[in-house]
């Protein structure tokens, strides 16, 4: 029963938002479809997993402070906009893209060279056969590896495997503002999922297409055919529910070696579980938690917090796991963090502020501020991969965006508008 009133709320706040905003892709409203389409497959599908009113109550406050610091701040920036009538698009703006295709094309050859790389360094490293055949078993020794905490690699191979986030941030990007064909998407799907057999990695898969994907939908904000962009909407969360489990799945496999049994009940059992059990295992740990011991974006922030040195990033991030259905998983969504670092009172400031300044940078981009993109992108980044867990525990997405923010200035021309 909470969990249909908590579908039924999520779409309360799709359809106010909408009324008001008249934006699909306005980026408070996104959370809330995406939280919408996310809670209507738990109810669907996930009834037999253990929830507490509790942490639906709680997620449901979470999601609707951003969808009203959204509306909050929309209505302030539009008001600006009125009275600076010089930022408004104009058609006769334009902008080359030049450097959003010299980095596609840069990234897309290094992700691919580290490919190569990565493929001769593994057959030497393992000691493998010359052999396709023998590529199917560097899934199972890589994640050994890793889960025994004995996996390295070379520098030049990370810095490489991380150029994978810029060619999907930028090839989303081109596709988005219609300078590139739509068959170019499958570039970095192809690559992601390369990176994500060899390494046994689903993050790699599911962190390329939510770059693609956010930058993509960022580029779009000025398009008014918001009829077209329900469409694609649509069809993406469709895809996702037909093709991450499928991959998810095949990954799974390859990381417990050829020789397993593939057993399809449990694979799916699994992959039902690490994909959608994040509300139950959220409301499981909020049911326990004590709200104190305020971690101060320890959680949030965990990757730049860990390359600046002042805190440490384990494998998993979560060592606690929860009971769901049959089997346990560590994933908590994004709100988990952001309770333990600022507390009740915090995550309410900081998820109001969070849709009030998404809200302010829709509109600049929206009124055609090339250089306001690569920030709309990385919150986009971040409601898309909310289920699971906060985007900024992953340094290499994040300096992907970087990289896209500093190809995203047109030098030669001084206008900083898109061209319509």
């Amino acid at each position: 029963m909470i969990q249909a009133i908590m579908v039924a709320f999520l779409m309360g706040l799709v359809i106010i938002e909408y009324h008001f905003i008249k934006k699909l892709l306005f980026t408070p409203l996104l959370l809330a479809f995406i939280w919408f389409a996310y809670a209507s497959f738990h109810l669907l599908f996930n009834s037999d997993y253990l929830t507490f009113v509790p942490g639906i109550m709680i997620l449901m406050y979470l999601i609707a402070l951003v969808v009203l610091g959204g509306l909050f701040g929309s209505n302030l920036a539009e008001k600006f906009f009125k009275k600076k009538p010089h930022y408004i698009k104009k058609n006769k703006t334009h902008y080359h893209y030049k450097g959003w295709i010299m980095l596609a094309y840069v990234s897309t050859i290094l992700t691919f060279g580290g490919i190569l790389f990565l493929v001769k360094y593994s057959f030497n490293e393992f000691q493998l056969f010359n052999s396709a055949i023998s590529l199917l078993a560097l899934p199972q020794q890589f994640a050994t590896d890793r889960y025994g905490g004995a996996q390295y690699l070379p520098v030049y191979l990370k810095f490489l495997s991380y150029m994978i986030y810029p060619t999907a941030i930028s090839i989303g990007a081109l596709v988005g503002a219609g300078r590139w064909r739509n068959w170019t998407r499958m570039v970095p799907i192809v690559l992601g999922l390369c990176y994500g057999v060899i390494y046994s990695s689903r993050t790699v898969v599911i962190l390329t297409v939510v770059a693609m994907i956010s930058s993509e939908w960022a580029t779009r904000s000025w398009q008014k055919n918001n009829a077209n962009q329900l469409k694609k909407l649509i069809f993406f969360i469709l895809s996702a529910i037909i093709i991450f489990p499928i991959v998810f799945i095949s990954l799974q496999w390859l990381r417990q070696g050829m020789d397993a049994d593939f057993i399809l009940d449990d694979m799916i059992t699994v992959a039902r579980s690490s994909m959608t059990g994040s509300i139950s295992a959220f409301t499981q740990w909020y049911h326990q938690w004590n709200g104190l011991d305020l971690a101060w974006g320890l959680n949030s922030f965990a990757g730049p917090f860990e390359l600046i040195g002042i805190s440490e990033r384990v494998q998993g991030f979560y060592l606690d796991f929860s009971e769901v259905g049959t089997t346990h998983i560590n994933i908590y969504t994004a709100f988990r963090g952001i309770l333990e670092d600022y507390g009740f009172l915090g995550a309410t400031i900081v998820l109001f502020f969070f849709g009030f300044v998404s809200a302010w940078v829709f509109n600049f981009v929206e009124n055609g501020w090339i250089t306001f993109i690569p920030l709309l992108a990385l919150l986009n980044g971040w409601i898309l991969f909310s289920p699971f867990i906060s985007l900024f525990v992953n340094n290499s997405i994040i300096a992907g965006y970087v990289v896209f923010q500093m190809f995203s200035f047109d030098f030669l021309n001084q206008k900083r508008q898109i061209n319509i």
